[in-house]
C-alpha cells in the first residue's frame, strides 16, 4: 500500500519538478543572452539616430504630415534608447555583475 501511494506522490511532483527546472532553463537562458540581445538592440538604435540626424536636413518633411511622422520616429527612438539605458544596470543586477 505504501508504494502505491509513494507512486501517486512521486509522479506529480516528478512532473512539476521537470517543469520547474524547464521554467527556471529558460529564464537563466534569457538572463545569459540579454546582453547580447540588448548590444544588437543599441546598435539598430545607433544606426537609427544616424538616419534621423540625417533627415533633419532633408527637405522631405516639408508637408505636415512627414513632420508628424518624424515626430514619431523620434518618439519611438528616444522611448527605445531610454528602455535600452534603463534596462542595462537591472541586467547586470539580475546577473550579479
Amino acid at each position: 500500500m505504501t508504494t502505491v501511494i509513494n507512486i501517486i506522490v512521486q509522479t506529480p511532483i516528478s512532473i512539476l519538478l521537470e517543469a520547474v527546472a524547464s521554467l527556471l532553463e529558460e529564464k537563466v537562458d534569457l538572463i545569459l543572452n540579454a546582453d547580447d540581445d540588448l548590444e544588437e538592440l543599441q546598435e539598430k538604435v545607433r544606426c537609427f539616430q544616424k538616419a534621423l540626424k540625417v533627415t533633419d536636413h532633408k527637405p522631405f518633411f516639408s508637408n505636415e504630415h512627414n513632420r508628424d511622422l518624424e515626430g514619431q520616429l523620434k518618439d519611438v527612438f528616444y522611448d527605445a534608447q531610454d528602455s535600452s539605458n534603463d534596462t542595462k544596470p537591472q541586467l547586470h543586477f539580475a546577473k550579479g555583475t
